[in-house]
């Protein structure tokens, strides 16, 4: 009886820790005897946590895939947003560089009877005429050489204008397709 009292007791080290609790069986050998119930709520106490751990797992999942969802429509929305204000702007540029092309065209008319008026009061001067004629036609072609001066003149800065906004139409037109370059990454 001392024998089986002295392995059935809970020993400890030195340092603390238990030893293995032993039984002397039927036969007379030393087993390590085993708490099943102990070994059950152990099992049951890492599996409650491993499913609280799950649980908890799950639950951020489901919140990060709502909101990672979220940013995605939020994204979507703003790349069609963007693909809209790009189509917008080409419209644009496509209607100002009509504008350019038609007011290049009238510029070029202009000049063509500006040299006409010119050619015109040269041929008058070279002719010979009477002085009253010569003077009447002179300021005559005078006029409307200024009055052509003045149509190119008003030409030139819408000319110059329109470069301009051709070329702010330009930069937005890169400035969109940086950031749909940029949205296409996304």
């Amino acid at each position: 009886m001392t024998e089986e009292r002295m392995f059935g007791e809970t020993n400890t080290s030195p340092h603390g820790q238990p030893h293995a609790q032993y039984t002397v069986n039927s036969k007379g050998v030393k087993e390590p005897s085993i708490d099943w119930h102990q070994k059950y709520e152990q099992v049951k106490e890492l599996l409650d946590l491993a499913r609280d751990e799950l649980d908890e797992f799950q639950a951020s999942s489901q919140e990060l895939e709502e909101a990672l969802e979220k940013e995605l429509q939020r994204t979507e929305r703003a790349q069609r947003e963007l693909e809209d204000q790009v189509r917008r702007l080409e419209v644009d540029r496509d209607n100002w560089q009509a504008k350019f092309i038609q007011s290049n065209d009238l510029v070029n008319k202009l000049q063509l009877k500006l040299t006409t008026v010119r050619q015109t009061i040269v041929t008058y001067k070279s002719q010979v005429m009477g002085n009253d004629d010569l003077e009447r036609n002179e300021r005559a072609a005078a006029e409307s050489l200024k009055e052509l001066e003045c149509q190119l003149k008003r030409m030139m800065e819408e000319k110059i204008l329109l470069e301009g906004e051709v070329g702010e139409k330009r930069t937005l037109s890169e400035e969109n397709q940086r950031l749909r370059d940029a949205n296409s990454g996304v």
